[in-house]
Parts: C-alpha cells; sequence; structure tokens
C-alpha cells in the first residue's frame, strides 16, 4: 500500500509538470514538495560527510616525519620523500607524511605550538621520527616520546651511527634516544656554526622499518 502511494505521488507530480517551463517546474516543486527537497538535501549532505570520512579514515600513513630547524642540502628532501614513497604497497590510500619547520627558538608562542603539534601526532601514531636542531632538543627533550634506541637498534646496526643521550626530568637515567647526524652529507654544513643536529625515534611509532629506511636515506645521501 506505501509503496502504491509513492508511485502515484510521483505519477502525479509528472502529470503536473507536463508542460512547464524549467523554472515553473523548479517553483512548482518547491512550493508543493519542500519538505521532501529538504530531506533529500540532507540525505545527499550526510552521505557525503561520511564517505568523507571513511576514506580518511582509510587513509594509511607509510612514514612521517618532521624537520625542526636543520637545514637539509640541496636535493636531501626529495631523496628522502622518494624513497619513502617506495615503501607503498599501492594497496588502498596510502600517504608519506614530511614537514619541514623553521622556528625561532625565542618565540614562547611559536614554542607552545610545535611542543602541542608535536604530542597530538604522538598520541594518534601520526608520528615516526622527528629531525631537530639543539634549540628543538631544549624544547622537545623533556616529553617522554623518545624511543630507547638501544632496544630500537640492533647492535649490528648501532655500530655504524654516532648515538647521544638524553636527560629527562625526574629520570636519573640518560635515554640513549638521538642519532647525531650534524656532519651526515643530507644536512647542509653552515660555516661558523656549533649546531648539532639530531635523528630522534618516537617510542610509540608502529612503523619501525619505514623509520629504519629513512634513516638509512639520510646516511647514505650523496
Amino acid at each position: 500500500m506505501k509503496n502504491e502511494k509513492i508511485t502515484g505521488g510521483f505519477k502525479k507530480l509528472k502529470q503536473d509538470l507536463a508542460g512547464m517551463s524549467f523554472k515553473e517546474k523548479a517553483e512548482h516543486i518547491w512550493t508543493y514538495y519542500r519538505s521532501w527537497v529538504i530531506v533529500a538535501i540532507a540525505i545527499v549532505m550526510l552521505i557525503s560527510i561520511v564517505s568523507g570520512s571513511l576514506v580518511e579514515i582509510s587513509t594509511k600513513t607509510v612514514s612521517a616525519g618532521i624537520c625542526i630547524n636543520v637545514p637539509l642540502a640541496d636535493g636531501a628532501e626529495d631523496h628522502l620523500n622518494s624513497g619513502l614513497e617506495a615503501l607503498k604497497t599501492g594497496k588502498g590510500r596510502e600517504r608519506v607524511y614530511f614537514k619541514l619547520d623553521y622556528t625561532d627558538a625565542s618565540d614562547m608562542r611559536n614554542n607552545i605550538n610545535i611542543v602541542e603539534s608535536v604530542q597530538a601526532l604522538v598520541a594518534s601514531k601520526d608520528l615516526d621520527y622527528i629531525i631537530m636542531d639543539d634549540a628543538a632538543l631544549s624544547l622537545l627533550g623533556a616529553q617522554d616520546i623518545f624511543m630507547n634506541l638501544e632496544e630500537f637498534f640492533t647492535p649490528e646496526e648501532r655500530e655504524s651511527l654516532t648515538i647521544g643521550t638524553i636527560q629527562r626530568e625526574g629520570q636519573t637515567e640518560a635515554l640513549p634516544a638521538l642519532v647525531e647526524i650534524t656532519d651526515w652529507p643530507s644536512v647542509k654544513q653552515v660555516e661558523g656554526s656549533d649546531n648539532h643536529y639530531y635523528f630522534a625515534v618516537i617510542g610509540n611509532t608502529p612503523r619501525a622499518e619505514a623509520v629504519k629506511t629513512a634513516l638509512q636515506l639520510l646516511k647514505n645521501y650523496q
């Protein structure tokens, strides 16, 4: 019975619209079927929002890192990105995320923004590593977010790396969490600068192999 009413309604609408101009049809539909039009628009918008959310949720992060105040050599960023892009499987939506950020360490508001952004990325497991200078290290070193590299790398992997430590607030033992990259070819050498640069792994990264790949790409860049 319900289907018959709906079918009959469509037939009546079709008869009413017969012979009308486009403008007359639009005015007629809006006058007599306004509630149906509003419902239809709402349904389309809801489907669009839900579909967009599902697409976003289904996007898989292949690798995600940020670089704070480290002057990468010309071409090093492209080399890193292209190498990480090769990790994509081609199954579904995948992304490689790498952000360059240069900040004034004396700007307290900006420093707070960086800390909050890093904390949010770590909490959502959307950050694998940070490349940073001394100023960024002093800003982020107190955060309990970094991996113990003695547990992350095998003894053989550590042999080719210079590992530095972070002294965390409230902790008696220093954490081996920094790979010294100051003299690597991927880092631009600034004359007269005594700044040091580091690669640190985020403690809750679910993408360990991607992190090691990123580090090797930086290490082997020529």
